[in-house]
């Protein structure tokens, strides 16, 4: 008797954190404007599945074509093709990212904030909806070192002391983002139907059917028990499977319509816009040398602390006219750092050579130092930039340009950029490797030159 009253007892409490589950599943759902859900394996076929689908679509307030989940999935590609630094980098998941220009090397993972902040039960219910769910709130984490000749020097044995050190510019940056939602608008709405009806759906159909008959029965069957009650944990287990491989095939849906309305030209325009607060703290202090005679070497610790504000728009049209698929984004930044006297005037270390041994036949020399000439100040400085890019020919290569403005008690300058920047296509059509010919004017020093920003990850899920 007891046993049976603690089984029953025990299958409530499960009951009842498993219906708590549900409602979040099903409000989380809605947020993405996923309005229905698909727990019975006898309803995971394609026509209810289209059904839902459409039914999501066509609830959507007036002038919205498409629904949160479709607008996620399309803008992915339309952001990485700008991709150069840490400023777009919260989009993906892993990055690690070399950038030419800064000469850095940055290693970071960006999280979905509202489920990293979330308690258990939302945390199992969006495992179930990541496949369509809206990145909203990012937290991105990274480290940043220094580059030089394609190499990243962490950790090196100090020829003067002797010791090994870490390198003095390594630093820490903490990023949040904040993704509104985006826009897409079309005015072929009856073609985009036809081809949802007669190549996405086929498509999708076929995947159903293998599933259906050869993995379902796998994906759903537990081990046996001894207690015939189990048989509702069953139930409950089985349902949350197929309400998982409903959201795999929802993607699927928006992967097949979205691969063949961008080939068709139908989307033709869109829209999305996202901020960010970036604050990037050094971990090592940098030792900086100075001398004012050329004799006496003095040495004084710097850390260039940076917190910066951004704002980005992109926009995006289809076109086959002139320029092919093109696209645009404006970035607004502002943005309070650490720097110093040398940095702002863009001056250049001297080589220092030691000499151990000096007679009438033999000249020693010992270890070469990097020193500045001049004395040290530093001084906290506020910055606000503003940049303009454009990406024409299938958003491959294009036209940029920024301004910034820098104001300290040290110096008040301008810089500026003029650029060609590329996008490199994979196979696929998707961004792999960009690069910008540039030609700069910074703390009024010009340069031209090529700066490279390899980006590697996959987005965040």
């Amino acid at each position: 008797m007891k046993a049976s009253v603690f089984i029953t007892a025990l299958l409530f409490f499960y009951f009842s954190i498993c219906n708590a589950q549900n409602d979040i599943l099903k409000d989380l759902a809605k947020r993405n404007q996923v309005n229905e859900l698909i727990s019975d394996k006898n309803n995971l076929n394609i026509e209810t599945l289209f059904k839902y689908y459409e039914a999501d679509l066509d609830s959507l307030p007036a002038n919205s074509f498409y629904n949160n989940a479709v607008l996620n999935k399309y803008f992915k590609a339309k952001i990485t093709a700008y991709a150069n630094n840490t400023k777009d980098l919260s989009f993906s998941n892993f990055f690690i990212n070399a950038n030419t220009s800064e000469k850095t090397l940055t290693i970071g993972k960006s999280f979905r904030l509202d489920n990293f902040l979330a308690n258990k039960e939302k945390r199992k219910a969006v495992k179930l909806l990541r496949p369509i769910q809206k990145v909203g709130n990012l937290f991105t984490a990274y480290l940043k070192s220094n580059l030089s000749n394609g190499f990243s020097n962490l950790y090196s044995k100090n020829s003067t002391t002797n010791e090994y050190e870490f390198n003095s510019n390594i630093g820490l940056g903490l990023k949040y983002t904040y993704v509104f939602n985006g826009k897409i608008s079309s005015g072929e709405v009856e073609k985009i139907d036809y081809i949802r009806q007669n190549y996405v759906k086929k498509e999708v159909a076929k995947s159903l059917k293998k599933y259906n008959s050869v993995a379902l029965n796998k994906d759903v069957t537990l081990k046996d028990f001894d207690n015939r009650d189990n048989e509702l944990i069953i139930k409950e287990s089985e349902e949350k499977q197929i309400v998982k491989k409903y959201f795999e095939f929802y993607e699927s849906i928006i992967d097949e319509e979205l691969k063949y309305i961008e080939s068709e030209k139908l989307i033709k325009t869109s829209h999305l816009s996202w901020f960010s607060i970036d604050a990037y703290l050094p971990l090592t202090e940098r030792i900086i040398k100075h001398s004012l005679d050329s004799l006496v070497i003095d040495k004084r610790n710097f850390r260039d602390y940076n917190f910066s504000g951004t704002f980005n728009y992109l926009f995006a049209k289809n076109t086959n006219g002139w320029g092919k698929d093109w696209s645009s984004k404006l970035t607004i930044e502002s943005g309070l750092f650490k720097t110093n006297n040398f940095k702002v005037s863009n001056q250049t270390a001297a080589t220092f050579q030691n000499i151990v041994k000096d007679n009438i036949t033999t000249v020693v020399e010992g270890d070469s130092d990097s020193v500045f000439l001049g004395d040290y100040d530093d001084a906290w400085a506020t910055a606000v930039k503003m940049e303009g890019v454009l990406l024409l020919f299938n958003n491959s290569m294009g036209l940029s340009a920024s301004i910034e403005s820098i104001q300290s008690s040290l110096k008040d300058y301008k810089n500026w950029k003029l650029g060609i920047p590329f996008s490199l296509k994979d196979k696929d059509n998707k961004p792999t490797v960009n690069f910008e010919l540039q030609w700069r004017e910074v703390s009024a020093s010009h340069f031209v030159g090529i700066s490279v920003g390899y980006n590697f990850g996959k987005f965040v899920k």
